[in-house]
């Protein structure tokens, strides 16, 4: 899944909530599966901005946004 988002991200906009929500499922990922989903977050946040990015994350479950914050400093 991390390697189809990386060669198409805008494919998973859709649907990227519940990427976010696989990328929090995890409970200790491999260091590189964690440095991926975490490229992937961060490019994400990056790509749409601050603003943007603090709208979308406001529409998730508080755990699920705590979770990100604490797995991937994002």
């Amino acid at each position: 899944m991390c390697q189809m988002i990386s060669v198409n991200p805008v494919g998973v906009v859709p649907d990227f909530i519940f990427f976010c929500d696989a990328a929090a499922s995890w409970v200790s990922p491999k260091s590189d599966l964690h440095e991926m989903l975490q490229k992937i977050l961060s490019g994400f946040k990056t790509q749409v901005g601050e603003e943007n990015w603090r709208r979308f994350v406001d529409q998730f479950p508080p755990q699920l946004a705590e979770r990100l914050t604490t797995m991937y400093d994002i």
